[in-house]
């Protein structure tokens, strides 16, 4: 038997003056035969879950009920922890989105149709990089075989130990500046073929803000 309820405040002490706190969240709990222990969770849209297990009589169930709210009022703590955590993330994505909106270079690939009009695209960007890395650092090299476009869902690129760079069809869908991340992501595994410190720093050298990228392009779909 499993029993699920719903409400504003902690709906085992909603009198107690100790669990003011449940005031100001949504609080779900729930009574689990499954359950071993009694456990908090805060999910991912803000909402807590209590999880009380199950006991055959009443006396026993109050018992842990009582333990329930104890254990909730030492974790008042925690639970503020991550509900700021929760809510700085949904807000990084809100400001992800607003600035991808806002950019000017949305639609930057708005005549490129073809896979053929990405390669040159990315032909030419690669070009561009490697001039930034020899003319004002002194790089040389960044050799590389092939370009290959494909219609990758899970990546934005790759780079091959045999030297092959991959890029997804997907980049039609960034912002300029994004999509310079991603080939020059991958130009730096031509240096660095790992994500090291030094991977890193090469990637920072051309691409100050990739941070800031890294996290726009993560609620791309």
């Amino acid at each position: 038997m499993t029993s699920k309820t719903s409400s504003a405040g902690f709906i085992f002490a909603k009198k107690s003056r100790h669990f003011i706190i449940a005031i100001f969240f949504m609080l779900q709990t729930r009574i689990s035969k499954k359950a071993k222990r009694i456990s908090i969770t805060v999910k991912r849209d803000g909402e807590i879950l209590l999880v009380v297990p199950y006991r055959k009589t009443s006396v026993l169930q109050n018992l842990l009920i009582r333990k329930a709210e104890v254990f909730l009022k030492k974790k008042e703590s925690w639970i503020l922890a991550q509900k700021t955590r929760i809510e700085a993330r949904v807000k990084q994505r809100k400001d992800a989105s607003e600035n991808r909106e806002a950019s000017s270079a949305i639609q930057f690939t708005k005549n490129i149709h073809t896979r053929g009009e990405l390669k040159i695209y990315i032909e030419s960007r690669i070009k561009h990089f490697r001039t930034i890395y020899s003319e004002q650092y002194g790089l040389h090299g960044f050799t590389f075989k092939n370009i290959f476009i494909k219609n990758t869902k899970t990546r934005w690129g790759s780079c091959s130990k045999r030297g092959n760079l991959n890029f997804s069809t997907r980049l039609a869908g960034l912002t300029e500046r994004e999509c310079d991340y991603v080939i020059v992501h991958e130009l730096c595994h031509l240096k660095e073929f790992n994500h090291s410190p030094n991977f890193w720093k090469l990637v920072k050298l051309v691409i100050p803000e990739y941070l800031d990228l890294r996290a726009s392009m993560r609620w791309v779909k």
